[in-house]
Formats: C-alpha cells, sequence, structure tokens
C-alpha cells in the first residue's frame, strides 16, 4: 500500500475535528499523521482543562445533568411547581 493510500485510510477513520486540523498541517506519510494526531489531541485537551472556571460562592445550581435534560423540562418543572403553590393557596 503506498504512503498515499496509508494517510488516505487513516484520515477516513478521524474525528471531524481533528480531519480539518490534520489538513492544515503537512501530513503526506503515516509517519507524520502518527506525530500530528497525539499532539493535536494533547493540545485540545490542555485547552479544554484550561477552559473550566470556580463556581461563584454566591452562584446556586439550578439543575443537574440528571434531573433536568433541557430547557424546556426545566420550563416545564418550574412552571408545575409555580402553578401547585398558587393552587394551593
Amino acid at each position: 500500500m503506498s504512503e498515499e493510500d496509508k494517510v488516505s485510510h487513516l484520515m477516513k477513520g478521524v474525528a471531524e475535528d481533528l480531519f480539518q486540523t490534520l489538513l492544515a498541517r503537512d501530513v503526506h506519510t503515516s509517519g507524520d499523521f502518527t506525530r500530528w494526531c497525539p499532539y493535536v489531541e494533547e493540545m485540545k485537551q490542555k485547552r479544554l482543562r484550561s477552559c473550566k472556571f470556580e463556581r461563584l460562592h454566591n452562584a446556586v445550581r439550578i439543575a443537574t445533568n440528571d434531573e433536568v435534560t433541557d430547557l424546556m423540562s426545566l420550563i416545564r418543572q418550574v412552571f408545575g411547581e409555580e402553578m401547585q403553590h398558587v393552587f394551593s393557596q
């Protein structure tokens, strides 16, 4: 299998964001591919870690992922609670 075919085959199996990044690099051999992939993944992980922030002490968490799956569910839940409160008075 030629180097061009190897690279083409390898590129078929990568995630879209990695594929776009590798297109911008000079990837012509399988060696280039195996050199760039770990580097790109490492940089992506560093970027993701640096974006985390501390929650302020006065900020209240309104929902956790397992309680409410989307905004509409949250709105329905809050609306139902408010209606129960109104009718109970």
